[in-house]
């Protein structure tokens, strides 16, 4: 779907919610990893949310912080959460800012097995 790199998927991202508002860029106002990559190219995705959270760490005050986690994390585990419960699992116990960008997950139509196995490494109530 895409040739761009992660990190620069993840600055995009980044700067469309930098502000009080999503930015327009182009022709559309939000940037490809807010719906089309997690379904289209989960790992892009993937690798692409790890660079955002990695340059924002674990904020729950930042807006971006909770968008990633109700946005881009949470249709990645929908549309694909039984190909990657076992890398969010293993991310989570290494890394406590994914642990807590877990916990802001929303349940959507996530699988019952998966959101059982997101919700035992999840760090909620923020």
């Amino acid at each position: 779907m895409t040739n761009r790199a992660p990190l620069e998927i993840a600055d995009e991202w980044l700067f469309v919610w930098s502000g009080s508002e999503p930015v327009e860029i182009g022709p559309r106002c939000d940037s490809v990893l807010d719906w089309e990559l997690p379904r289209a190219d989960p790992e892009i995705a993937w690798l692409s949310i790890l660079a955002a959270l990695h340059k924002i760490g674990a904020n729950a005050a930042d807006r971006r912080f909770c968008v990633l986690a109700a946005g881009p994390l949470e249709d990645l585990m929908d549309v694909h959460g039984e190909a990657f419960i076992d890398r969010a699992e293993a991310e989570a116990r290494i890394n406590p800012a994914f642990a807590m960008l877990l916990g802001g997950v929303w349940r959507s139509t996530i699988a019952e097995r998966v959101w059982e196995r997101m919700g035992a490494v999840a760090k909620r109530g923020w």
